[in-house]
């Protein structure tokens, strides 16, 4: 189970705003405040990841700049 908030490939609409960011912006919020508190300053991002029950090694997007 897992669902991606912020901004996502919308195919033939180009980047927009994944449906998760809408429903639950209450934890939309509370996430990128907590990114903004436990990354680096120059740390920047576009979208957050959230999984249930699946083990990844931390690591860094090939896409992330």
């Amino acid at each position: 189970l897992g669902m991606c908030v912020g901004c996502v490939n919308g195919r033939s609409r180009g980047v927009i705003a994944s449906v998760h960011t809408y429903r639950l912006r209450y934890l939309s919020t509370l996430l990128v405040e907590f990114g903004r508190r436990a990354l680096p300053k120059d740390f920047k991002f576009t979208s957050i990841q959230v999984n249930k029950n699946y083990r990844a090694a931390l690591h860094v997007d090939k896409n992330n700049r």
